[in-house]
């Protein structure tokens, strides 16, 4: 006769009440759509990479055939944070964020950075030419 064998997962096992990059981007790209009127949207691809999860924030027009540009890559482990976030890392230089690299000891702190390059000249010089394109 065979034994069960014994469970020595927690009974109690449940999230962790922690926002992470993934869900933050999400709240913003639908904040994004409803400022636009969907004329940009952002698009959050998490993608695993090695023991790594890469989160991309994507601007996409849908009237440009769906065109999309990377605004942001941020890297982190199963918990999180640290995140590793990238901005404007590798498609536009110019401003003094472009290519900024910043690492988010926690949620706050990531918060932080992205309220800095969301709102920043070249997040609004992007924004404001694909918008004008979109409509013409």
């Amino acid at each position: 006769m065979q034994t069960k064998a014994p469970d020595y997962w927690p009974a109690n096992i449940a999230t962790s009440g922690i926002a992470t990059p993934s869900l933050i981007l999400r709240e913003q790209a639908r904040y994004l759509g409803q400022k636009t009127k969907n004329v940009v949207e952002g698009r959050v691809l998490p993608t695993p990479m090695g023991e790594s999860i890469v989160v991309y924030f994507d601007l996409v027009v849908p009237a440009l055939n769906n065109y999309s540009f990377r605004l942001l890559r941020v890297v982190h482990g199963p918990l999180g944070y640290p995140a590793d976030v990238h901005f404007l890392d590798t498609e536009t230089k110019g401003g003094p964020l472009s290519g900024k690299h910043f690492r988010a000891g926690n949620e706050t702190s990531f918060r932080k950075f992205l309220k800095q390059v969301l709102a920043s000249d070249e997040t609004r010089r992007i924004l404001g030419s694909l918008i004008t394109q979109a409509r013409t």
